[in-house]
């Protein structure tokens, strides 16, 4: 029977977890050959495929004896007699752990300098060591197990094998997965969707319900459901209504976008000009919802939208809900035009060049009447979210 101080293991692709170490050394890798306990010529080892049946050692590479029987040579460095270009001191080739062994802690003594030995870790991902004296420049030293390498190679987004868990899926449905042994999700159908499902946020309008003109809309909440429907309008521009009560105050979110510009309002009410510098706009319907007549202060400031930001405007406002198309039109406002204003009474009134009417540019609105207002951005990169806030100052 030979004597073998190191065995090459071949591994199954499918595992996942593997302490394989392969020792070389020099430029001459030499893996599958041992070398002889007596420091004479290395035998070659047998293929992945096992010994041959008739259990026989291979013939010598180098055309000397063969040999046979047990070992009773020297210890496992050898006596240095071997080809020097085979190995660093003499000593092993090629060394490999199998996934099962307990190659031991950091710190102690392993085997053959050089070898390196892996294992799984983290999710699907490998790390390695190394057998190395602690003073690489120590000849005596001998080699211990330096510490495991960082994990490296784990599955991206990966997950722990058998793990469990549910998700949300489609509007406001479940899904459950389980984590296959290749730390990847295996996601099941979403189910538990509502009935008649919507995206929230998604608008649905219907013409003529219960209406004498237009029709009322819903709005689809957070649960994947409609709400209820509001009251009878006529779809057009962005509309707030303000509160019947003196003091109260209503506000909206709206939006500045690119694709819709005009040239900038400038002077003053009602004799506004329009200037050279093509701006965003937007009309904003202020309607008063009441048998009274309501005197209303309307300021604009940053929106509470996640992400919103600053926009220098400009705040104009005319009597009634058309919306002015010539430029005639649009130079008979009613009040404004404000590129700030000064207020005291509100935390988000009038801050920096935010626009607003308010005081004595405060806007009359009669009885179930409207009033549109314009805003603009005063620069033509002012896009994005907006707040406008309606306060009902007095209510006659």
């Amino acid at each position: 029977m030979r004597s073998a101080k190191s065995a090459l293991v071949l591994l199954s692709l499918g595992t996942l977890a593997a302490n394989v170490a392969v020792g070389c050394s020099g430029d001459d890798t030499r893996i599958g050959y041992e070398e002889p306990e007596d420091g004479g010529a290395r035998v070659a080892l047998p293929d992945a495929g096992g010994p041959s049946d008739n259990d026989e050692d291979p013939p010598n590479p180098d055309g000397g004896p063969e040999r046979r029987g047990d070992s009773g040579g020297a210890s496992d460095a050898g006596d240095g007699g071997g080809d020097p270009d085979f190995g660093l001191d003499g000593g092993v080739d090629a060394e490999v752990v199998d996934t099962g062994t307990d190659a031991g802690a950091a710190g102690s003594v392993c085997p053959t300098k050089d070898l390196v030995q892996q294992q799984a870790c983290g999710l699907c991902g490998v790390q390695y060591r190394l057998c190395a004296p602690n003073d690489p420049n120590d000849s005596a030293a001998e080699p211990v197990w330096q510490p495991w390498g960082f994990c490296q190679n784990e599955v991206k987004d990966g997950c722990q094998p058998g793990t469990a868990a549910t998700e949300g899926c489609g509007l406001c449905g479940t899904r459950n997965k389980v984590c296959q042994i290749d730390c990847r999700w295996a996601v099941g159908a979403c189910k538990n969707e509502p009935a008649n499902a919507c995206s929230p946020g998604t608008e649905d309008y219907q013409v003529g319900l219960s209406c004498t003109a237009g029709g009322r809309s819903r709005t689809c909440q957070e649960s994947c459901t409609y709400g209820p429907f509001s009251d009878c309008f006529v779809p057009g521009e962005p509309t707030l209504t303000l509160s019947a009560t003196a003091g109260a105050k209503v506000s909206g979110q709206f939006k500045l976008e690119a694709a819709n510009k005009l040239p900038r309002l400038g002077s003053s009410c009602p004799t506004a000009s329009t200037n050279n510098t093509t701006t965003p706009y937007q009309y904003v319907v202020i309607a008063n919802p009441t048998t009274s007549t309501i005197v209303a202060s309307v300021w604009t400031s940053q929106s509470t939208r996640a992400g919103s930001g600053y926009i220098d405007t400009v705040v104009a406002a005319y009597a009634g809900s058309t919306k002015p198309t010539t430029s005639a039109e649009r130079s008979a406002c009613t009040s404004g035009v404000n590129d700030t204003c000064y207020g005291d009474d509100d935390p988000t009134e009038c801050l920096s060049s935010w626009g607003g009417l308010v005081g004595s540019d405060a806007i009359t609105i009669p009885p179930e009447g409207k009033a549109l207002v314009y805003v603009g951005a005063w620069f033509d990169t002012g896009v994005g979210d907006y707040q406008l806030t309606a306060r009902t100052d007095s209510v006659d």
